[in-house]
């Protein structure tokens, strides 16, 4: 064995010896993870469940689709109060605040024989009243005016009119009584 042969092999060792990795152990091999429950604990709240007749992501998004967005909140919904509909639910107190505001207002609606969702208006932190779409849209919006007594469901996302986004969840969507 050659000179620089005995140096290399030294060389070698030592750094095998000082910048050796140890190898992390493999885990090993788990199951596939099941798909996330649609149902989500809420503290405070009941049980959140969609109420939608159909699954969200068999509506027709009139906006972001946000049919995969994790339900967080449970909310109930109720025409009157003293704007014309209360939204009784806790995502606005508990998601972050971005430009003064926390979410979309959403309601769907059927068309056509199909179900349909429209956003309709910005909801501010902690606000549970809110005007509702019985009259045209102004401000440049597009949604169709809902007609009393129509079989109507309603929700609140996070953020999603533009690319501004706050939090990727959502309420149950639920019927309005």
């Amino acid at each position: 064995m050659s000179t620089f042969d005995k140096w290399w092999d030294k060389l070698v060792a030592w750094f095998e010896k000082y910048f050796k990795k140890e190898e992390e152990p493999v885990p090993p091999a788990s199951p596939e993870p099941e798909e996330p429950p649609v149902v989500v604990e809420d503290p405070g709240t009941p049980v959140a469940r969609d109420e939608l007749p159909v699954l969200l992501t068999d509506v027709e998004w009139r906006g972001h689709n946000c049919s995969m967005w994790t339900l967080t909140h449970a909310m109930k919904a109720t025409f009157g109060g003293p704007m014309d509909i209360h939204l009784e639910q806790s995502a606005t107190r508990d998601w972050p605040t971005k430009y003064d505001v926390v979410g979309n207002c959403w309601f769907f609606i059927k068309e056509a024989g199909r179900w349909v969702a429209f956003q309709w208006d910005y909801i501010r932190p902690g606000q549970v009243d809110r005007h509702f779409p019985w009259y045209p849209p102004k401000h440049g919006e597009s949604y169709p005016t809902v007609k009393k007594g129509q079989e109507c469901y309603v929700m609140i996302s996070g953020l999603c009119r533009d690319n501004r986004r706050n939090v990727q969840s959502r309420t149950a969507c639920v019927r309005a009584q």
